[in-house]
């Protein structure tokens, strides 16, 4: 949990971010704009580095604990809540709007190792979630075009996002949600007229391989599990599902801690899919990544 000054450091070198860039922007100019002493910013961040994941990081977080709240509410049927869930996303990034100019601005530059992971990782979680809400409103025909209508929705809202926000087109969101739900209606129906598949399960297990290259596949899977445990304990203790769930979960991190010559898939995924039946909403795209991650636990032996 950050402090009131943490918070006001970041939305200080969000806005210089965003306006000028990650390179052409100083600890300096940070400091002097939050009114304190530049050894005083050190004090809270290690590095300009650690101030930009800080930043991605929490703005993130805040959009994913709205998207996940709704996940609570029993009463809605998956295509409401999908329209909702889509409306926070487009509410948040104009709330936040430089935090999205930021974000598509360390996109398109030069980034390090460690950042290009962080960002795969933010993107890989929102690729995950479209995945499990598409899925629970089609039902299995979408299986083989699953892919392409998360690559033409995840367009279709950067597009309207840079409208919206970089040339400040007045679009209401609620409207611009459900239309959206409304367009994936359409591409849908028309894989019966039209089965043709661009993206599939193959080419995104090889993307999946070349973008987590950099990163240890047992530790991409251990933080994931981490985040399965908080969501967990962020839920209501007194539930006994995710207690139970809670427990798998740490059978799962312990098996994958133990140093084996090869690793017990077997096992694995049995505690994958035990955590699974559980049918817990908010772990559905945290399982679904670690799915598509677990196939290069076996390459990486």
């Amino acid at each position: 949990m950050i402090n009131e000054k943490q918070k006001s450091i970041l939305e200080v070198a969000m806005k210089l971010f965003s306006k000028k860039g990650y390179h052409a922007t100083s600890i300096q100019e940070i400091a002097e704009k939050s009114g304190i002493a530049k050894g005083s910013v050190y004090n809270y961040f290690s590095s300009k580095e650690d101030l930009l994941f800080s930043i991605l990081k929490y703005y993130h977080d805040i959009l994913f604990e709205k998207i996940v709240h709704l996940d609570k509410d029993p009463s809605l049927p998956p295509r409401e809540m999908f329209v909702k869930q889509i409306q926070i996303q487009l509410e948040e990034f104009v709330k936040y709007k430089d935090y999205f100019h930021m974000h598509m601005r360390e996109q398109a530059g030069e980034m390090k190792e460690g950042m290009r992971e962080y960002f795969f990782k933010m993107r890989a979680q929102l690729h995950n979630w479209y995945e499990v809400r598409l899925r629970q409103m089609y039902g299995p025909k979408i299986e083989p075009h699953i892919y392409d209508c998360i690559a033409i929705l995840s367009g279709m809202i950067r597009e309207y996002m840079f409208y919206i926000i970089s040339e400040n087109i007045a679009i209401k969101v609620d409207e611009l949600a459900q239309f959206l739900v409304h367009r994936i209606d359409g591409i849908v129906k028309s894989f019966d007229v039209s089965a043709t598949t661009i993206l599939n399960k193959t080419l995104m297990n090889e993307y999946m391989k070349t973008s987590c290259a950099g990163q240890s596949t047992k530790i991409r899977l251990l933080s994931l599990c981490k985040d399965m445990k908080k969501i967990c304990h962020e839920f209501t203790i007194n539930e006994p599902y995710f207690e139970k769930a809670s427990s798998s979960i740490d059978a799962l991190i312990e098996e994958l801690e133990q140093d084996h010559s090869e690793p017990r898939m077997i096992i694995i995924e049995g505690l994958i899919l035990m955590i699974e039946q559980f049918n817990i909403e908010a772990l559905q795209p945290l399982i679904a990544e670690f799915r598509m991650s677990l196939p290069m636990l076996t390459n990486a032996h």
